[in-house]
């Protein structure tokens, strides 16, 4: 059996992205999302996620870009000047100090929860948990929650006994666009794989904050195919999310 995640990356970074990745889980293939809880419209996407019950809505921890949700003043290993973390990922690798680490993972857990959600499963924008630094301490919440992890290093988490998630395929509709996906889809191997992509619509407020922007529409474009839609049908691939496989991981 294959079962596949379709993961949107960034929920509540604005509502041009809001509503990229609702329209992707209404209309596409979408069945997952994972939200950044410091960000500007953290708020309307738990709203427009409540409004959407099937969707499964997982925690995006992130140390590189917005402003810390602890105050500036405990975590300044992980921010500049202004109080702003350091969009370098690679600044928070050399010199985030472990315990302002985990206090402001923490901080961005404890704003999830207070949505009265639990997320579906756990990654970190940039992928930061592949680093031995940081993924002990996104381990510990994910254990705490008993969620699994996005799986970019299988080994690496079942060595520390965490909860992994499934097999991560890489994909960005900047290369390759519907063909890319669609090829992606018939070489999908059995059991439980999780495509990541970033879909939104772009709006001042995404020009100002992020680099990657008109590509979000160009993978929501993808990931609202009919071509792809057919696709998923005719290969009996069976959408899913993280909270719907937990036995199965």
């Amino acid at each position: 059996m294959k079962f596949l995640i379709v993961n949107g990356d960034d929920f509540g970074l604005t509502r041009g992205v809001n509503r990229g990745v609702i329209r992707g889980f209404t209309h596409g293939i979408l069945t997952s999302t994972s939200t950044m809880v410091n960000m500007p419209a953290f708020l309307h996407a738990v709203i427009e996620g409540k409004k959407h019950g099937g969707l499964a809505m997982g925690l995006h921890l992130n140390l590189t870009y917005g402003r810390p949700v602890s105050p500036a003043s405990g975590v300044k290993s992980l921010t500049d000047s202004c109080g702003s973390f350091v969009k370098n990922p690679l600044h928070v690798l050399e010199n985030g100090l472990g315990e302002e680490i985990f206090l402001e993972l923490s901080a961005q857990t404890r704003k999830f929860l207070e949505t009265g959600l639990c997320p579906s499963h756990i990654d970190t924008h940039h992928h930061l948990h592949v680093s031995e630094k940081i993924l002990p301490h996104v381990g510990r919440i994910a254990k705490e929650l008993k969620v699994p992890v996005r799986s970019l290093e299988r080994d690496a988490l079942l060595e520390k006994g965490i909860k992994q998630g499934a097999f991560f395929q890489p994909y960005f509709a900047g290369y390759g666009g519907v063909g890319k996906l669609l090829e992606i889809l018939e070489c999908l191997p059995g059991g439980i794989t999780e495509i990541p992509c970033h879909p939104g619509y772009v709006d001042d407020e995404l020009m100002e904050l992020s680099s990657l922007n008109c590509l979000r529409e160009n993978e929501l474009q993808a990931i609202t195919n009919e071509q792809v839609k057919n696709k998923v049908g005719e290969l009996k691939i069976m959408l899913t999310n993280y909270k719907k496989l937990k036995g199965k991981l």
